[in-house]
């Protein structure tokens, strides 16, 4: 299993280009205090890888899988790019509540480190997608999107971690 981001991963959540990506869904799972997995869906505005083995995230801050991480740090991402089914395991941390211009409230911020990633494979199929979805005002989403991975970018520069 490697511990880098495949190339196609980190082009999709690179956080360029939002627009363009617009339907793709990456899956967080996270470990419950019932020790049972929490799913929620994040889109291409929620994450930022921001090195070979590193990512950020941004999270409502009442969020299940939020106080999950807050509790525990582990961490799946699942998603489909270029026909390739990937499960990537991290371990999060905290950093400050994120503020994004033009939001009500901050969000929760995490620093992720890669620990593997594992591709899926089978040889009597392929992978025609993951969990897709239409926006219903894309203009609107992706603005916000592109305010929220500004901040993170911003985070990346600050040396405070709760």
């Amino acid at each position: 299993m490697s511990t880098v981001f495949p190339r196609g991963v980190t082009a999709l959540l690179n956080g360029d280009a939002l627009a363009g990506k617009v339907g793709a869904v990456v899956q967080l799972a996270t470990v419950g205090a019932e020790g049972w997995t929490h799913l929620a869906m994040l889109s291409v505005g929620e994450i930022l890888i921001t090195g070979p083995s590193t990512l950020r995230l941004l999270l409502w801050l009442r969020a299940g899988s939020t106080a999950n991480l807050r509790r525990d740090g582990r961490l799946t991402l699942s998603m489909v790019e270029n026909g390739v089914p990937y499960d990537m395991r991290l371990q999060a941390r905290a950093l400050p509540p994120v503020e994004v211009p033009g939001s009500v409230e901050p969000f929760a911020a995490f620093e992720a480190q890669l620990l593997a990633v594992k591709q899926h494979h089978a040889p009597y199929a392929t992978v025609t997608s993951g969990i897709t979805y239409r926006l219903h005002e894309p203009e609107a989403v992706v603005d916000r999107w592109t305010r929220q991975i500004a901040a993170l970018i911003q985070v990346r520069a600050s040396s405070s971690v709760i």
